[in-house]
């Protein structure tokens, strides 16, 4: 029988070729679509940037803090990248400065209060599961590195090269695992992503206000949310994704945050959670979210990006709803662990994830 060395990409790629042939032979039963989350209550008036006021965290992760040069702070403000120290030093509205201190979000003085606000709901997710040419994947550099170098060991896993903007050193390990996950569902993944969003179960909306120009700004505000319909109302369909134009209603505050705008590319890096369903189990927990996509005056975010971490621990739960004696061990053969270490950084214990994002205009109520 033959033998893998599983620190090898190429040998944990065979892998995953070999339990996508078994893993269908293991299932009793995988359901095709998930339960429909209940709705909150609220609206909002998405007519205006001002018509709510929003928050920001003072700091930014460390590992967002880093060199320019590799590429992935093409639309990250260098006044964003700073010591958490600084932020407590008072309010600093009026210093003409617009996004250094916690306050800019709502100083009209330094960042204004005028500009465009633009409503998109998510139309397609994409996995990339049916990818041929294994150096490329949807996603982000999320630790600042390429390919683990100088790096913890846990996180010396091989990085891709992004299929949209061609940057380098993007993690997502869970494109090695993608192919496998998929066979556990009729559709695949990609088709458990458009079942739901189809039916309206995951209506993911990004508002982007105090837009100045659509080509260059250096400040906007980035406002994420869960959504659903309007009562009385029927999803409209446009091939596999959402007709732009309809009117949504906010179920659940996802985030509020900085991004910028940058040869018309709009980019945004938080530490907010989104929780997306891959077709099997609960909803996994898609945290410190990147979203990047281009933008246009009259058209949709297109080109898009969506990165982030997923909890091991979460994976397995989510795994073991539908496939009995799934452990961490089961996850590593299948890929590596390759962000958050843990003390002794031996260890990671979340998966880089990344997907393709497009998204149509839409209101927000």
């Amino acid at each position: 029988m033959p033998t893998h060395d599983l620190s090898s990409f190429a040998d944990r790629r065979s892998v995953c070729v070999s339990l996508a042939l078994a893993l269908p032979l293991l299932l009793t039963g995988c359901p095709t679509a998930t339960e429909r989350p209940a709705d909150d209550t609220g609206t909002r008036d998405a007519g205006t940037s001002d018509a709510f006021v929003p928050s920001i965290d003072a700091a930014l992760p460390d590992a967002f803090a880093r060199d320019a040069a590799i590429g992935i702070d093409a639309f990250v403000p260098d006044a964003f990248v700073r010591d958490a120290s600084r932020v407590d030093a008072g309010p600093r509205c009026g210093d003409g400065i617009c996004g250094v201190d916690e306050t800019a979000l709502t100083c009209d003085d330094d960042c204004g209060s005028s500009g465009e606000t633009r409503a998109y709901v998510v139309s397609i997710l994409d996995s990339g599961e049916g990818a041929t040419d294994f150096e490329f994947a949807f996603g982000f550099d999320l630790d600042g590195m390429v390919d683990g170098t100088a790096g913890l060991p846990c996180t010396a896993a091989p990085d891709f090269t992004s299929s949209v903007t061609g940057d380098v050193g993007v993690d997502n390990q869970f494109s090695t695992i993608f192919p496998t996950l998929g066979t556990m569902l009729p559709g695949g993944i990609d088709g458990a992503f458009q079942e739901q969003i189809q039916s309206g179960a995951l209506l993911l909306v990004v508002e982007v206000s105090r837009i100045d120009s659509f080509t260059s700004d250096p400040f906007v505000i980035v406002h994420l949310a869960r959504a659903t319909l309007p009562s009385s109302a029927t999803i409209v369909l446009d091939g596999p994704g959402l007709a732009a134009g309809q009117t949504f209603v906010e179920t659940t505050d996802l985030g509020v945050f900085v991004g910028s705008i940058t040869a018309g590319r709009l980019g945004a890096r938080s530490d907010a959670t989104v929780p997306i369903s891959f077709g099997f189990g609960p909803a996994l927990a898609v945290r410190n979210l990147v979203l990047g996509a281009r933008l246009s005056d009259t058209g949709g975010l297109t080109e898009g990006e969506l990165g982030g971490l997923v909890s091991v621990d979460d994976l397995v739960t989510s795994i073991m709803t539908v496939i009995d004696g799934v452990d961490r061990a089961t996850i590593e053969a299948l890929t590596q662990p390759d962000v958050d270490p843990d003390s002794t950084g031996e260890h990671c214990d979340s998966i880089s994830l990344g997907l393709g994002v497009q998204a149509v205009r839409a209101i927000l109520e």
